[in-house]
């Protein structure tokens, strides 16, 4: 089991380095208590909780526009059920609400844009014979029974990386859609 600390660091730290011009929000840093994934865009006060799906734990703006969602999982070896629930929860999230200190917070409707995000799951270092050749074989699987084209989905694709190979995971996800 990786700590999950030591891993948002390594994370935060890598993506700050290679994503220097983006602004990036990271669950407990600069003020940032959390990150609120919600299925619906419209949040009324008080009933927030009925529609709130999950946490984030990185977004990456654009231009102060979502384009990247970062989640870590910090259990190794990684269950294929837990990246497997990641994918259709950011596909269904409509808006995410950036929870900072001073109750300046931020929302972000995702069906206002147009582009949909992309979502990189980061996982510990597997064990490169087994694990590893497992996640190329669940991404290829998952891209085949579910639709990201469809028009409820607002991630257009997806990347599973272990930690040590994140950055060019990344890359590789950026080239492919063109958004480099």
């Amino acid at each position: 089991m990786a700590k999950i600390e030591e891993m948002l660091n390594k994370v935060f730290n890598e993506l700050s380095v290679h994503l220097k011009t983006e602004t990036i929000y990271c669950q407990g840093k600069n003020g940032v208590n959390t990150l609120v994934l919600f299925d619906e865009p419209e949040l009324i006060p008080g009933e927030k909780a009925r529609y709130k799906i999950g946490n984030l734990t990185i977004l990456v703006l654009r231009d102060n526009v979502p384009f990247l969602s970062v989640e870590i999982i910090p259990t190794a070896p990684t269950p294929p059920k837990t990246i497997a629930g990641l994918l259709p929860v950011h596909m269904v999230t409509r808006s995410i609400v950036i929870n900072r200190e001073g109750n300046n917070n931020l929302k972000y409707d995702l069906d206002e844009l147009e582009n949909k995000m992309l979502l990189l799951i980061v996982v510990p270092d597997q064990s490169k014979t087994v694990k590893e050749l497992q996640f190329v074989d669940l991404d290829e699987k998952f891209r085949g029974v579910i639709s990201l084209r469809s028009e409820y989905s607002n991630v257009k694709d997806f990347a599973i990386a272990p930690l040590r190979k994140m950055i060019p995971v990344l890359d590789d996800l950026l080239k492919k859609n063109s958004t480099e």
